[in-house]
């Protein structure tokens, strides 16, 4: 099992938008493509509190790849991706797989 974090910077004074936006996102994301459950997370001091973080559960790596996969395909990219790029720093996505032990 592994846990995917998907993470990104807000633009400035923005994060509670961001949030939002990412929450639709994980609810859409799940009826739509059949995903699991996701988390949102945000940093809360300092520089980084910006940060917005989407954790979500996959049994195999060979899974996530599915998924992102589907969500390029999704036609629901063309509401969220216009809504992303105008709420998060270009650039700031990344990544994190963790292996669940």
């Amino acid at each position: 099992m592994f846990i995917i974090r998907s993470i990104a910077q807000a633009q400035g004074g923005r994060r509670d938008e961001g949030v939002a936006v990412m929450k639709e996102f994980a609810a859409t994301a799940h009826k739509d493509l059949g995903w699991g459950q996701s988390r949102i997370l945000t940093a809360s001091v300092g520089p980084s509190d910006s940060t917005i973080v989407m954790e979500t559960e996959v049994a195999t790596f060979a899974a996530f790849e599915q998924q992102l996969e589907s969500v390029n395909k999704w036609p629901g990219m063309k509401v969220f991706g216009p809504k992303f790029a105008e709420l998060f720093v270009s650039g700031s996505h990344r990544f994190e797989l963790f292996r669940v032990c």
